[in-house]
């Protein structure tokens, strides 16, 4: 009977050796696996942090451009609410109220709702001249259908007072609705629509955004409001080429 030294395998190996060597084989494996998947961890956590890094260093002069695009935006629509308010502030507005409200003449000087009409019209063209992204600014009754009151457009060849046959009622309008219901001393915008004119689109094709700011007697009830009409795009080209983005740029809304 053979001893326990003198076991063999089947090809005269020791068992002994087949035992060792495949105890090497169940832990050399694991350990090449553990290190195998630990090194594609780290790889990949240290990719993912380089990475990390350089997209928020690539993000930061893009942010900085953004927000400065964003304010130069804001700036556009603040410039049209403080022209919106300085026009409130213009006699003619209250005067016109007077006016009409005492058969053509103010009890308060003595002037007449035509020479009211014209001076606002002058105060228009003036303030449309100093707007190059703006074309139209509107005085509009809140009486006989939203009916405008005075009116002046910018036209190819410059400024041009809109007689009265001409004048329209835009009480079906939506920013019209929306100017009727807005607070006192707020100027609120409407979403940007293609103009319309007598109820029809504008052939134009102008894409328009319409400031807007109720106006109030000296009584405190709601009279009319001012709106002016800003060429949507012209707005935007003109803050771009302010800040001449270098960028492919894209600007969304709320």
């Amino acid at each position: 009977m053979p001893t326990k030294a003198s076991i063999t395998g089947a090809q005269g190996t020791p068992l002994g050796g087949l035992i060792g060597r495949s105890m090497q084989h169940k832990i050399v494996l694991p350990v090449c696996c553990c290190v195998a998947v630990s090194s594609v961890v780290v790889g990949a956590v240290s990719y993912y942090h380089v990475r990390a890094s350089a997209v928020e260093k690539a993000k930061q002069p893009l942010t900085v451009k953004a927000h400065l695009m964003s304010q130069r935006l804001r700036n556009a629509y603040s410039d049209v609410a403080r022209d919106l308010k300085m026009l409130a502030e213009m006699p003619p507005i209250q005067g016109i109220i007077r006016s009409s409200r005492n058969g053509g003449v103010d009890p308060f000087d003595g002037s007449t709702e035509e020479l009211w009409h014209r001076r606002l019209n002058t105060i228009f063209q003036s303030a449309l001249s100093q707007r190059p992204d703006a074309f139209q600014i509107r005085y509009i009754g809140l009486e006989d259908g939203g009916r405008e009151l005075i009116r002046v457009d910018r036209t190819p060849s410059g400024t041009e007072i809109v007689k009265d046959e001409e004048l329209q009622r835009k009480s079906n309008e939506p920013y019209f609705k929306l100017g009727a219901n807005a607070l006192p001393d707020q100027v609120v915008f409407s979403e940007v629509t293609y103009n319309r004119e007598f109820g029809r689109r504008d052939p134009r094709d102008i894409p328009t955004i319409r400031g807007i700011l109720t106006i109030y007697d000296q009584l405190g009830t709601r009279f009319g409001m001012l709106v002016i009409n800003v060429d949507y795009d012209a707005m935007l080209r003109n803050a771009f080429a302010q800040m001449r983005p270098r960028k492919h740029t894209f600007i969304v809304n709320g």
